[in-house]
């Protein structure tokens, strides 16, 4: 359960955390949780060789029914949810480099 308290940490963040130490599976088999991501943005990738960071924005952002870019693109930096201020430390302006 997500606590949304004005003092708790977004709910994106906490399910983001959740995910803290998640890795690709080495050989032929993948991380059904990174397949995941691609799909809840509607990716085309099936593996988790390919570079996940848009897709684990992504995922999580959905995961928390908040639509996101659904762009395997790194181009989550300009969801509309970000357009706040930069929260708990989130570098926008390197991404958007």
């Amino acid at each position: 359960m997500v606590d949304n308290s004005p003092t708790a940490d977004p709910s994106w963040l906490a399910i983001a955390r959740k995910y803290l130490g998640t890795r690709e599976i080495k050989g032929s088999k993948h991380n059904p949780v990174i397949v995941r991501w691609w799909s809840a943005i509607r990716a085309p990738f099936t593996d988790d060789e390919t570079a996940w960071c848009a897709g684990f924005v992504g995922g999580v952002l959905e995961e928390a029914g908040i639509r996101s870019t659904r762009s395997a693109r790194c181009r989550w930096c300009r969801a509309p949810l970000l357009a706040t201020p930069a929260p708990c430390g989130c570098n926008r302006g390197m991404a958007a480099r």
